[in-house]
C-alpha cells in the first residue's frame, strides 16, 4: 500500500499526540527501496520531516511503527521510498 505525505503526516501526528510531553520525540527513518543499513537515506525528527516534505508528491511504504517497550510510545517510524 502506498502512502502519501498526508498519510505519513497522520502517522506522525498520531505518534506526537500519544507522546504528549514530547519528552520522547519520534524519529522518521527513510530507506530507499528496501530496509538495509546502506539504504538508509535520511533520518529526521518528526517536525523536520513534516516541514521538509510538506509539498512532496513522493509515495512511501510504511515498514514499521516502532513502540518503545519501556515508554510504550512510538519512538520511530520507518518508511520506504523508491
Amino acid at each position: 500500500m502506498e502512502l502519501t505525505y498526508q498519510d505519513v503526516a497522520s502517522l506522525i501526528n498520531k505518534a506526537k499526540n500519544d507522546n504528549k510531553s514530547q519528552e520522547f520525540p519520534t524519529t522518521i527513518k527513510v530507506y530507499m527501496n528496501s530496509i538495509r543499513g546502506e539504504n538508509l537515506v535520511s533520518k529526521y525528527t518528526a517536525e523536520q520531516w513534516l516541514s521538509t516534505k510538506m509539498n512532496s508528491a513522493e509515495r512511501y511504504k510504511c515498514h514499521e511503527v516502532h513502540i518503545n517497550e519501556e515508554t510504550t510510545l512510538v519512538d520511530y517510524i520507518i518508511i520506504i521510498t523508491e
